[in-house]
């Protein structure tokens, strides 16, 4: 955010760049906190992941209500208590208007808790008339992003656009020859059980498509096959009955 510059009366106006900064806690896992040590400062590593996965849920529950913020509060019991304890303050100009400023969550609430900092981070974003240019989570990436224009987007960069289609073409195209292998084989099965030969049926695959019988027999654990039965036996087998 940065200082206003315009007729509002808020020292800090929401703004695009406060959105980006937004982002940022919402893609973050972990993050390194300074702390003293004999020699010097030190970064440890802290687990943000507890207030990541409450923003998530927030910002998910504000798309699923329309977004609604009037229905949002209404099925968020917590969130609704904490949007009516915001804490204002009068910050006085050498000009004729003075500015306000707000802190989004109540001072009797522990700094701590991840929900604590995760509710102050998600009321401020309720008041960012740029909301809605939030995007994500990537299809790609799975972070989420600023839309840059008004125009749906899902990735959050080409880069990760073109990852995840050629991804899904690979994806497609393995699944393509997958089905064709399938077909080819029960075609074969089929000429076997319709033939007089011997030979076990999976021998005659091999022999018929170059397909390995282990591949034949996940097929077989998985469902995609079933075990063949010779029609050809079976018609001896009916026809060597003696007639009563």
């Amino acid at each position: 955010m940065k200082r206003s510059t315009s007729g509002s009366v808020l020292l800090i106006t929401p703004d695009l760049e406060g959105l980006r900064r937004f982002v940022e806690p919402l893609n973050t896992e972990f993050f390194r906190f300074p702390v003293p040590t004999a020699s010097g400062w030190q970064g440890v590593l802290k687990d943000y992941r507890p207030t990541q996965r409450e923003l998530r849920r927030l910002v998910e529950a504000w798309r699923s209500s329309g977004p609604n913020v009037e229905k949002l509060l209404q099925s968020d019991s917590v969130l609704a208590k904490a949007a009516q304890k915001f804490s204002a303050g009068l910050i006085p100009t050498k000009g004729p208007t003075a500015r306000l400023f707000y802190l989004p969550v109540s001072e009797s609430l522990d700094p701590a808790d991840p929900t604590t900092t995760a509710l102050g981070l998600f009321l401020d974003f309720l008041l960012n008339p740029f909301n809605t240019q939030l995007g994500g989570p990537c299809l790609k990436c799975g972070k989420y992003f600023v839309k840059e224009n008004r125009r749906h987007r899902v990735y959050c960069s080409k880069r990760c656009g073109l990852r995840h289609t050629a991804l899904e073409v690979n994806r497609k195209r393995r699944a393509d020859d997958h089905a064709a292998k399938l077909r080819i084989v029960r075609d074969s099965i089929l000429r076997w059980t319709r033939s007089r030969t011997q030979m076990d049926w999976k021998d005659w695959v091999l022999l018929e498509t170059r397909i390995s019988k282990n591949w034949l027999t996940r097929r077989l654990k998985s469902g995609e096959l079933s075990e063949p039965v010779k029609e050809v036996s079976a018609r001896s087998r009916s026809s060597s009955r003696p007639t009563p």
